[in-house]
């Protein structure tokens, strides 16, 4: 059972990941929601890491306009990531940085294969035409994931440990 905390918790992690998105938009390749969402699941456990990243694809969608395609690559590409990263029991986080990264380029595939879908783009041509996207993205996880993960994961283990009560 849910504690009114655990719930509070999870809201105001939604609310930034959503404000952190708004705030970056406009800046391509640019994004922090992986370092933020995959620290709180490494921090947290895979539960709430879950629960954060269906409330963010949700809500994200609201925010920024609703499209089916994109609404099921983020309803199956964020659980799936906090799944991962919250699963990960290593101290070295360089195994989050190496899912982070194997992860960008999965959100890649992914896409590509729901625009098949829904669109009827071929797949290769549009995979060709993701990577001068998807390549910076990488580079930009792994700056983030190597700079950002460590301090993000002492915060969040603090406000785990002594808010969570």
């Amino acid at each position: 059972m849910a504690k009114t905390k655990d719930l509070t918790f999870i809201a105001l992690m939604v609310a930034l990941l959503i404000a952190v998105q708004f705030v970056l938009y406009a800046l391509p390749g640019v994004e922090l929601v992986s370092v933020l969402l995959g620290t709180y699941a490494a921090a947290n456990g895979r539960l709430r890491g879950v629960a954060v990243a269906v409330c963010y694809a949700l809500l994200r969608n609201i925010v920024f306009g609703f499209y089916p395609d994109i609404v099921i690559l983020y309803l199956i590409y964020f659980p799936l990531f906090a799944l991962a990263m919250g699963s990960i029991k290593s101290k070295f986080y360089v195994f989050h940085v190496i899912v982070a990264v194997t992860a960008t380029a999965f959100f890649s595939v992914l896409d590509a294969f729901i625009k098949q879908f829904f669109y009827g783009v071929k797949f290769l041509p549009y995979f060709y035409g993701s990577l001068p996207f998807m390549i910076p993205q990488m580079i930009t996880v792994t700056i983030t994931y190597i700079l950002l993960f460590p301090p993000l994961k002492i915060l969040f283990d603090y406000l785990k440990k002594n808010m969570l009560k």
